[in-house]
């Protein structure tokens, strides 16, 4: 199957959108939108979410959506003026 570039748009990621993007997360939403990607893509063979290591809830959500843990990125990203492990 041949991706349909016409069907995405792409633009720059703006700090706002950290905030839409939150308001429209939930458990419910990541559940259903993660095997939608695999129905409507069928060139994507991996799926990869990153969240932060304290974040238990958000591990949570990903687990409940099918993503499987599989190691922590040290020194990975630097959030807040602190190197974070994701």
């Amino acid at each position: 199957m041949i991706l349909d570039s016409s069907r995405i748009s792409l633009r720059p990621f703006k700090l706002t959108d950290v905030d839409d993007m939150m308001l429209w997360i939930d458990d419910d939403r990541v559940c259903m939108a993660t095997p939608q990607v695999y129905n409507h893509f069928a060139e994507v063979i991996r799926l990869q979410a990153f969240d932060y290591v304290e974040n238990k809830v958000s591990q949570r959500v990903l687990e409940k959506a099918g993503f499987l843990k599989e190691g922590i990125l040290r020194k990975y990203c630097y959030h807040q003026g602190k190197i974070c492990m994701a």
